[in-house]
């Protein structure tokens, strides 16, 4: 399953934050990578961030509440299911609202 490539104004903001944060940890990053760049399991999947730090990977992505229900629950599984197929990787997903500040966010969770 693909999941959506758009992102709004507000969701590459926070990538753009994320990014710093994991740069700043030392990890190597790319925003909106190409399956070129994505192991396997991930081939064909929209990833915002993906993180390399030695062996560990690390894959996030910021969505407005709205954008979490494009594809349904199904999406979120389906990244979920195929980053679990992955030794030492993790994810990272920051929902935003767009209602708040944007230095606020609402949420984040890790798999």
């Amino acid at each position: 399953m693909e999941t959506s490539t758009f992102h709004t104004d507000l969701e590459t903001q926070w990538l753009e934050r994320l990014a710093r944060e994991y740069q700043r940890r030392g990890y190597f990053v790319m925003i909106l990578p190409t399956d070129d760049f994505l192991p396997d399991p991930l081939k064909g999947l929209a990833v915002g961030i993906l993180a390399t730090k030695g062996d560990e990977l690390l894959l996030a992505d910021a969505r407005i509440r709205e954008h979490l229900t494009l594809d349904g629950a199904a999406d979120l599984t389906a990244i979920s299911e195929r980053i679990k197929q992955l030794p030492n990787a993790s994810w990272d997903l920051v929902v935003v609202s767009p209602t708040k500040q944007q230095g606020e966010h609402n949420e984040s969770s890790s798999c």
